[in-house]
C-alpha cells in the first residue's frame, strides 16, 4: 500500500506560491469572518494563519458575537467586498443556528469567493467557465494529477453529495472528462460496492468513520479520504484504514490526518493569490477605461494616429495639443499635457504606444529620443568616467534579473555605493528597460570616445 504524503505536497507548493507572491507589487489579504466563540473553528482559523504567514499572505481575522444579526453581518461582509486591500473572504462555518449561512456566503463577491461557495462560482463550474475552484475539490485534483495523471477517462466514485466536497468535485472531475458516479445514504450497499469495485478512483466524504473498508476498495488504484472524525481522542477518517493495511491494499491511499487536510489549506493560499491576480487585472482595466473613456457608451473616441502624429511634431506647443489632436482638455489633462509624460506614463502603461513604436516611423522618433537621452547621460558622466565605470554593469544585470533579491536590497546585491543609487531607477522593470541599458550602451560610447 502507497501512501500520499499530503503535507509533503503541500509544502511544495508553499514553495511555488511564495514565488508568484514575490512577482507581485501587493501582499494578498485574507480575511476571515468567525461568529461566536466556536472552539473548532478557532484552531481551524490558528491553522490558516499559520500556513498564510509561511507563504507570505496576510491574513485577518474578524470575530463577531454570538447574537448579531443577520443585517450586521452582511454590512460587514460588504465593508469588506469593497476593500480593496482584502482579496479573499471566508466565512468560517458553523455559525450560529439564527443565521443563513447560504444567504450570507452568497453576499461575499464572487471575485473573493476563494472557498468557492458562492452560487455564482459554483453556477460558473457548472457552466465549465473560469472560476475559483472549492478548496478541498482543488486539493483533490492536484493529488489524483500528482499520483495518476489527468482524470481523463478514468472511472470515480465520489461518496457524499455534500456542497463543501462532493457536488464540486463531481463537475470538475466531469469538466476534465472523468466518468463519475455520486453516491449518498440511499445508495443500496450492493449498488455501493459494485461501483467502487469497478472504479479507478474512490473519493469517500461522508464524516461517518468505516463507510467503506477493503472488499469494497481493493480495485482501485487511487482511494482518497476526506473524512475527519474522533473516536476517543483519535482522528480517523471515513475509510477503515485498518482493513486497508491489513490486507496489503495495492493502490494508494490519502491518510487522515496529513494528507487531504493539507492539501486544502494550501488551495486556500492558491485561491487567494489567484483571486489577488485577477483584481490587479481588473483594476487596470478600470483604469485604462478612466484614461481613454469607454468607447461601447458613446464617450470620446480617440484618434491615436493623429494624436502621435501631433505630439510628433514638436512646432506644435504643448498648451496647444488638445485643440490640434481633437480632443477635450478634459481628456487631455487625463493623459497630461507633457509630451514626455504623455508616452513615457499614460501610453507606456496602456502598451498602447507600443503599435506606434512598432511602425517604421514610431522606430524613428524612438531612436532619435534615446539618442538624444544617451548624450545628455554621457555629458553628465563624461567628466568623470572612471567613477562610472566602477559600477560592474553586468553584475547590476543579473541582479536586476534574479527574483529572489528585492528592490530594496538591490544596491547591497550589485555593490552599488548610495551616491551612484541616483543613476538608477528605484523599480527593478525601470532599470531593466531604461537605465540599466542606457547606462551600458553609454559606457560603450566613453569607451569608443578615450579610444
Amino acid at each position: 500500500m502507497k501512501i500520499f504524503n499530503g503535507k509533503a505536497r503541500a509544502s511544495q507548493i508553499k514553495e511555488e506560491l511564495k514565488k508568484e507572491i514575490k512577482c507581485l507589487n501587493i501582499k494578498p489579504q485574507l480575511a476571515v469572518l468567525s461568529i461566536g466563540d466556536d472552539a473548532a473553528s478557532e484552531i481551524y482559523i490558528r491553522s490558516k494563519k499559520k500556513a498564510a504567514e509561511e507563504v507570505g499572505v496576510a491574513l485577518l481575522h474578524i470575530n463577531l458575537q454570538k447574537n448579531i444579526s443577520t443585517e450586521a453581518v452582511s454590512e460587514q461582509i460588504k465593508k469588506l467586498n469593497a476593500d480593496e486591500s482584502v482579496n479573499g473572504i471566508i466565512l468560517q462555518l458553523p455559525i450560529p443556528e439564527h443565521l443563513d449561512a447560504v444567504y450570507l456566503s452568497n453576499l461575499i463577491s464572487e471575485e473573493k469567493d476563494v472557498v468557492g461557495f458562492t452560487g455564482r462560482n459554483l453556477g460558473k463550474g457548472v457552466l465549465g467557465q473560469e472560476h475559483l475552484v472549492s478548496c478541498t475539490p482543488l486539493g483533490i485534483l492536484d493529488i489524483i494529477e500528482q499520483t495518476l495523471g489527468e482524470p481523463t477517462g478514468l472511472k470515480v466514485t465520489v461518496i457524499g453529495r455534500s456542497n463543501i466536497v462532493g457536488k464540486p468535485l463531481a463537475l470538475e472531475l466531469i469538466n476534465k472528462g472523468a466518468t463519475v458516479t455520486v453516491c449518498n445514504r440511499n445508495t443500496p450497499k450492493d449498488v455501493l460496492k459494485s461501483l467502487c469495485l469497478n472504479s479507478n478512483i474512490v473519493v469517500v466524504a461522508t464524516g461517518q468513520p468505516n463507510t467503506v473498508e477493503y472488499n469494497e476498495l481493493k480495485n482501485a488504484d487511487l482511494v482518497i479520504d476526506v473524512g475527519i472524525n474522533r473516536i476517543n481522542s483519535k482522528i480517523v477518517g471515513d475509510v477503515a484504514f485498518h482493513s486497508l493495511k491489513l490486507n496489503n491494499f495495492a493502490g494508494i491511499v490519502t491518510p487522515v490526518p496529513g494528507g487531504v487536510g493539507p492539501m486544502t489549506v494550501v488551495s486556500l493560499l492558491s485561491n487567494t493569490i489567484k483571486a489577488a491576480k485577477h483584481q490587479l487585472d481588473c483594476r487596470t482595466q478600470r483604469s485604462r477605461k478612466s484614461y481613454f473613456g469607454d468607447f461601447s457608451k458613446g464617450k470620446e473616441v480617440i484618434n491615436l494616429n493623429h494624436v502621435f502624429a501631433v505630439v510628433e511634431d514638436y512646432s506644435v506647443k504643448g498648451n496647444q495639443l488638445a485643440n490640434e489632436v481633437g480632443i477635450s482638455s478634459a481628456t487631455l489633462s487625463r493623459m497630461r499635457s507633457s509630451r514626455d509624460a504623455f508616452f513615457a506614463t499614460k501610453l507606456s502603461t496602456l502598451k498602447l504606444i507600443q503599435q506606434w513604436i512598432d511602425s517604421k516611423k514610431g522606430q524613428q522618433w524612438f531612436e532619435g529620443v534615446v539618442n538624444k537621452s544617451n548624450e545628455r547621460t554621457a555629458e553628465f558622466i563624461k567628466g568623470n568616467p572612471e567613477r562610472f565605470r566602477a559600477l560592474d554593469l553586468e553584475k547590476i544585470k543579473k541582479c536586476i534579473e534574479d527574483p529572489e533579491i528585492k528592490t530594496g536590497e538591490l544596491h547591497k546585491q550589485a555593490d552599488i555605493a548610495p551616491m551612484e543609487r541616483s543613476l538608477f531607477r528605484r523599480s527593478k522593470r525601470d532599470i531593466t528597460s531604461m537605465t540599466l541599458n542606457k547606462a551600458l550602451k553609454v559606457q560603450k560610447w566613453i569607451d569608443k570616445e578615450q579610444k
